[in-house]
């Protein structure tokens, strides 16, 4: 599999994965036995039918986000492609456009202070603007992301 493959779905993973924190724990074999078998109940659901060892863990999660990322969404994308194949095939002709785009996708403090709409008339109003984007401002991607999903219902822009 091309290197930018793996960045991809090893992205995706992380990205997509509401345990991406046990994910990341794992790949950096600082797990105890609680977040093992956590890790374990996981990939059960994901449908993995063997146990990881810390050697094959990163391998086994490239495989589950293939699957999670690529295959199962093939049903839908078959049906979509009647509709959207041709403009999708002009706009995504190369993997670095697809890059591009995943990486145009990430959410950062910039992009979420430029979401924000607001005309604000009292000097309160002003002052409440002033405190919001201070607040954006100070936010790690984590908490940036679910303040996102808060306000608009997804993670990512």
């Amino acid at each position: 599999m091309p290197c930018l493959m793996m960045y991809c779905l090893n992205l995706c993973c992380r990205t997509f994965v509401s345990v991406r924190d046990l994910i990341a724990t794992a790949l950096q074999e600082d797990i105890d036995s609680d977040s093992q078998d956590e890790l374990l109940d996981l990939l059960d659901r994901m449908g993995v039918k063997i146990v990881p060892s810390p050697e094959n863990l990163k391998a086994v999660l490239l495989q589950v986000a293939h699957k999670q990322i690529i295959q199962e969404p093939k049903y839908a994308l078959d049906n979509m492609s009647a509709v959207a194949g041709q403009p999708l095939r002009t706009t995504m002709t190369t993997t670095t456009k697809i890059q591009v785009m995943y990486e145009d996708k990430e959410t950062t403090c910039r992009k979420v202070l430029k979401m924000i709409e607001a005309s604000p008339v009292t000097p309160a109003e002003k002052q409440a603007l002033r405190f919001l984007q201070q607040f954006i401002r100070g936010l790690d991607e984590v908490v940036l992301r679910r303040l996102l999903r808060f306000g608009t219902g997804a993670d990512v822009i």
